[in-house]
């Protein structure tokens, strides 16, 4: 017996402020790995037209982010915990431990494969178009586009590490809780094709040129349709839907006096394509009026900025997948404890962390300051980590040489996870130009890492080289295995 369940979170309403969200698992059996956290938002705009208006990350300065973040990054602080065994799992900062170690568990591919789930609109490499998941568009007819609601998916396997566990029973561990800690200040909403905009996400600036209006010598003429100039090749290439607020500029041509500069802002009422031809024609709410003798040149478009734009996130619900219970004994799984520390800007970082005597590997994270997300230090330049008084490695370990590649895919490995790829780049897909869907550049990853041997003790001694501007804040996760009789 398979089937879906979802459960409503105790809380309704959720911002910046009232960021806490309770999410009771009741009685039954539940494969974890396949149920996740759905945050349902909600676009409210001025009801002048529709716009494409999507979320970016917020940086700590407040600006919006080109980053691509994991959904995840939503989540600060998680905890499960069930009313016979008390604490299943508690992690602090998941966002900044799976957002660095998904660029390398997930291929490139199985990242572009997941765009279409992501909280943070996507830039179309192909055709140059951002498309906000707020809006259903309609790219031809006339019936209006609209807005719908923006479900946000957070596997629990990316939340907890327990969330792996393909045979949870409640039944014999008894009512369940997920209680998370959210992050909603994170998010910032960003206007597409806005004002100042149609030479960089109208996909091509043709593509916002019309054709002339001729002249009419004996009437007035109002003019509501008109014609792409460039071909468009597919549908798909279009950066217009029904609806859409654009602001149309011209030149109003009388044939003896200079022509006088003329715009008008008005929505797409319908789009006609003929898929012979290639040509796009667009249907104006508002014409374009001209007096008798007059014509129209020079006719171009750009968007129009939003007067109000605002979202909301009124519902969380946990969406899981019964299975039929096992007759399994034990639950295996294991979890990450975290110790925060500073470094004060230390070029020669030293210090000492207990670990648990039975953590089988260590990942040390540097939140950057731009994004407090990614893990990013351009300063350090070389580490080396003893476990009580032996040294996890015979010499010290240089940044991005193949000893660091070695010693951080034997961490992954020995903790039972699976590299499937070293392009230790954050997944950045910017909002204006292609080449820099992944930069490597500007978001250049730092983990430490050590697979951990087995021990009596548990003193980790960290000796990190960070000329110039040292050590600032850092996280340290231990991976630790555990077992719960059920």
């Amino acid at each position: 017996m398979e089937r879906i369940i979802k459960f409503i979170s105790n809380e309704s309403t959720f911002n910046a402020t009232q960021n806490l969200v309770n999410l009771v698992i009741p009685s039954g059996t539940y494969d974890l790995s396949q149920s996740y956290v759905n945050m349902i938002f909600r676009l409210t705009t001025d009801a002048n037209g529709i716009y494409n208006v999507g979320f970016q990350y917020k940086n700590v300065d407040g600006s919006a982010s080109d980053i691509q973040p994991y959904n995840i990054c939503l989540v600060k602080n998680a905890s499960m915990r069930s009313s016979n065994k008390g604490q299943l799992a508690s992690v602090r900062r998941p966002d900044i431990h799976r957002s660095n170690l998904n660029e390398m568990l997930l291929s490139e591919q199985e990242k572009d494969a997941k765009e279409y789930k992501n909280l943070v609109t996507s830039f179309d490499v192909n055709t140059g178009l951002i498309q906000s998941p707020f809006v259903q568009m309609n790219g031809e007819g006339t019936i209006a586009s609209k807005y719908v609601d923006h479900n946000v998916q957070i596997p629990l396997s990316q939340i907890f590490d327990i969330g792996q566990v393909r045979n949870f029973n409640v039944d014999k561990l008894g009512q369940t809780t997920i209680s998370l800690e959210l992050q909603l200040e994170k998010l910032v909403l960003t206007q597409f094709q806005k004002s100042g905009t149609n030479n960089k996400q109208f996909g091509r600036e043709e593509y916002t040129k019309f054709a002339d209006i001729p002249v009419d010598a004996n009437n007035a003429q109002n003019v509501s349709e008109l014609k792409v100039n460039q071909k468009v090749e597919e549908l798909k290439d279009s950066p217009y839907y029904v609806g859409m607020r654009l602001k149309f500029t011209y030149n109003d041509d009388d044939g003896s006096n200079p022509a006088t500069s003329e715009e008008i802002t008005t929505t797409i009422s319908g789009i006609s394509y003929d898929r012979g031809t290639k040509e796009l024609k667009l249907t104006l709410a508002t014409p374009i009026q001209l007096a008798a003798g007059h014509s129209a040149n020079t006719i171009a478009c750009d968007g129009v900025d939003a007067t109000k734009k605002t979202f909301d996130c009124n519902q969380i619900e946990l969406v899981m997948k019964q299975v039929a219970p096992t007759k399994e004994r034990k639950m295996l799984y294991a979890e990450y404890t975290t110790t925060e520390h500073n470094g004060n800007g230390q070029t020669n970082f030293q210090h000492q962390f207990l670990v648990e005597r039975q953590a089988l590997g260590v990942f040390i994270m540097f939140p950057s300051d731009e994004t407090d997300l990614n893990s990013i230090n351009s300063n350090i330049t070389s580490f080396r980590l003893r476990m009580d008084d032996k040294d996890l490695c015979d010499r010290d370990i240089t940044i991005r040489s193949p000893l660091y590649y070695d010693r951080l895919t034997m961490s992954l490995i020995n903790s039972n996870l699976t590299p499937k790829s070293l392009n230790l780049t954050s997944h950045a897909a910017t909002q204006t130009t292609a080449d820099k869907k992944y930069s490597t550049d500007t978001h250049k990853l730092v983990v430490i890492s050590a697979p951990l041997p087995l021990r009596k003790n548990g003193l980790l001694q960290v000796n990190i080289n960070a000329p110039t501007n040292g050590i600032k804040q850092m996280i340290l996760y231990k991976h630790v295995p555990r077992s719960i009789s059920v």
